[in-house]
């Protein structure tokens, strides 16, 4: 049985492009939030300065990558999303077993969907052309994004 069919059989949505899109949102305002409080005393030097706040988050631009994948992968392991995707009420699964991703695959996504961002967003394109809205890096960690029930 095909995908689609399982999807059909299952009555299962996919989320729509403007759920995802403002679960991105959401994700991006508490990791940039998370790291001004883990460096608070850092940015707090910066006394507004906005070349001086812009030299310091390149300056830990790895940092800022680490807690990313760290954040997704936690999140899509133990809850099948972020808490963007939880607010808006989408999740991720395995295309396999329609259910959360494991470890394995959380990290594989979370990896490439960093990666992606770095590439300015190109890789991003894959969901227009995908007949299951997968971007990139679903194709590679196997996964869906989809309406929680």
């Amino acid at each position: 049985m095909n995908l689609e069919e399982t999807l059909y059989r299952e009555d299962i949505e996919l989320a729509p492009l403007s759920a995802r899109f403002f679960a991105f949102l959401i994700d991006k305002n508490i990791i940039a939030f998370l790291l001004i409080v883990i460096y608070w005393d850092a940015f707090s030097q910066c006394q507004g300065n906005y070349s001086a706040i812009v030299a310091l988050i390149l300056k830990m631009i790895w940092q800022l990558i680490i807690l990313n994948v760290i954040y997704e992968t936690i999140f899509l392991f133990l809850y099948g999303g972020t808490l963007g995707k939880m607010l808006l009420k989408i999740r991720v699964v395995n295309v396999s077993v329609l259910d959360s991703p494991n470890f394995l695959c959380s990290l594989n996504r979370a990896v490439v969907k960093t990666i992606s961002e770095h590439l300015g967003y190109i890789p991003y394109v894959f969901v227009f052309f995908s007949p299951f809205l997968q971007a990139f890096h679903d194709y590679t960690a196997q996964t869906i994004v989809i309406k929680n029930a």
